[in-house]
């Protein structure tokens, strides 16, 4: 099957659609003639193209010395920082709410929730002590995220009894046999 550019550029009407395209065609025809796919070394990538796992495709890494483009835009912004605070300052000073919320973002940190000590009564079995939970929820003694971590204890309790009934009977079953 052969491929022509003109072929190409009906399907793909696009300008950047047509040179994608014919970047496509180049390496089909780099594959016609040559039965390789340009970046196709097989101990590279699979079959498919994709990255075989646990290979990488710049094996040397980067080169020393090169940095990183956003350490080039912190050591722009450190020259001008304290001219940048202070218009911003002066922004919310007279009104701007965007420069005031970002004053207050970095005054003042959003609140955590914060968990307080919660007393669950202990009669009965698990099933009794969630009910209790649901009811103090009810009753606005504890406040749903209270409640979630007090049903996570209660899960994790139900859990270690489990795996302590089920140690006593496999030694009973032992001890029989």
């Amino acid at each position: 099957m052969s491929l022509s550019i003109a072929c190409l550029a009906k399907k793909y009407p696009t300008p950047i659609r047509r040179l994608q395209a014919a970047k496509h065609y180049k390496y089909y025809e780099l594959y016609k003639y040559t039965g390789k796919i340009l970046g196709m070394d097989q101990d590279i990538r699979d079959s498919s193209g994709r990255w075989v796992k646990g290979r990488s495709g710049n094996p040397e890494g980067r080169k020393p010395g090169v940095s990183d483009w956003r350490n080039k835009y912190r050591e722009a912004l450190d020259t001008v920082a304290p001219e940048i605070i202070n218009s911003i300052i002066n922004a919310a000073l007279q009104g701007d709410s965007t420069a005031q919320r970002i004053c207050m973002e970095r005054l003042i940190p959003p609140l955590k929730a914060t968990d307080s000590p919660v007393t669950v009564p202990l009669i009965g079995g698990l099933g009794e002590q969630g009910r209790v939970v649901l009811q103090s929820i009810a009753d606005g003694e504890l406040t749903p995220g209270e409640a979630e971590s007090v049903f996570r204890s209660l899960s994790a309790q139900a859990r270690i009894s489990e795996i302590s009934e089920l140690e006593k009977r496999i030694e009973a079953l032992e001890t029989t046999s």
